[in-house]
């Protein structure tokens, strides 16, 4: 993680914790800002099978001139929904808002259901709450 560190701050994008790399090591998220725009990335190791699923099926983008991968919009709100700190559910709310319609919400429920038993949590209600607010069957 400290190499990843390294080779990240050379493009302009630095840790926005104390002791990040420990952090990472610890959590397997590297909690990073992009110097310039102020952006807030988390970089996380994957290693179980739904994020080597979602790493899979991610596009790659270019994005400012960097090669980078991006994540389905059902592999975010999957994410979210376990993490599911206030600033997870509004960015749960914006992705419903804006690909609701188009993505696979039984995926979505079967994945968080399965974190939540593992993790022992109940993100579903929650989440269900938010797709019959929000998506527009």
């Amino acid at each position: 993680m400290r190499d990843l560190a390294a080779e990240l701050a050379e493009a302009g994008i630095t840790p926005r914790i104390a002791d990040a790399v420990a952090f990472a090591e610890q959590n397997e998220v590297l909690l990073a800002r992009h110097t310039e725009t102020g952006v807030d990335i988390d970089v996380s190791r994957a290693w179980i099978p739904f994020e080597l699923e979602a790493l899979e099926s991610a596009s790659n983008e270019s994005l400012g001139g960097v090669r980078t991968s991006i994540a389905l919009p059902e592999d975010l709100i999957i994410f979210k929904a376990v993490a599911w700190r206030p600033h997870d559910q509004q960015d749960v709310e914006r992705l419903l808002a804006l690909y609701g319609s188009r993505i696979d919400l039984d995926r979505i429920r079967r994945y968080v259901t399965a974190f939540g038993e593992a993790l022992e949590i109940d993100r579903i209600a929650a989440l269900d709450a938010l797709i019959d607010r929000i998506v527009k069957r």
